[in-house]
């Protein structure tokens, strides 16, 4: 998929005009990316921005609450009720003791944050199996690689993107995948209560967990 500078809006599909409520998204990286452009084919509701990629994750919360804080600001001069864009944060946890500090900045200005842990190939895996226990990274890679359904993840270990073939693996996989992500609340360290994390739920100690599903929804997509 061609990749226009950070900020531009994507591109209709097959020349339909899209709504005009922006979405702004702030990822990690390619294989984030790839999800959100994959999705965006799937919806003219919403205009998609992929407003930054980057490493840094709190390089990431800290543009998209800018983001809000700014447009918010805005509405108020132009004396307008709005609460401001949809602003998501797409990344992992790959050990990274801020996570639950961006989490809680994220949640009071607005930023909703689209977290898999360890890692983004659990929500991936989840289209086609159960996922039981504490899987680390590449257990998880493993398992996704000896798919018997596919072998569109058999060069997982050398190219993490989400590839058409690795898309088209998935479509028509998502109710299995938000139904298995589920079911991973009951394994959460926390005392959560299944489909869904606690308020009080520390982000770091949900392992296994992806709440991707949680996106996909709120933009009344399905695959």
């Amino acid at each position: 998929m061609a990749r226009p500078s950070p900020g531009t809006p994507l591109h209709p599909v097959g020349g339909r005009r899209r709504g005009r409520t922006p979405v702004y998204f702030f990822v990690e990286g390619e294989t984030e990316e790839d999800y959100v452009r994959h999705l965006g084919a799937l919806t003219t509701e919403f205009q998609f921005f992929v407003q930054l990629r980057h490493t840094d994750r709190e390089r990431l919360v800290d543009e998209a609450i800018n983001l809000r804080r700014n447009e918010v600001r805005k509405a108020a001069e132009r004396r307008q009720s709005d609460n401001g864009p949809r602003a998501w944060c797409l990344f992992d946890y790959d050990g990274d003791g801020r996570v639950d500090g961006l989490f809680r900045r994220a949640v009071k200005d607005g930023v909703r944050i689209g977290f898999s842990h360890p890692c983004l190939e659990l929500w991936w895996l989840l289209h086609f199996q159960i996922v039981t226990g504490r899987p680390d990274s590449e257990t998880i890679k493993k398992k996704l690689r000896g798919l018997s359904s596919t072998n569109a993840f058999h060069g997982l270990s050398k190219n993490k993107r989400l590839t058409r073939s690795r898309w088209e693996a998935l479509e028509g996989r998502y109710v299995t995948a938000r139904t298995n992500a589920e079911k991973l609340v009951s394994q959460c360290e926390c005392p959560c209560s299944p489909p869904h994390h606690d308020d009080g739920c520390v982000p770091s100690k949900r392992n296994p967990s992806c709440n991707l599903a949680a996106l996909v929804d709120s933009l009344k997509i399905t695959y």
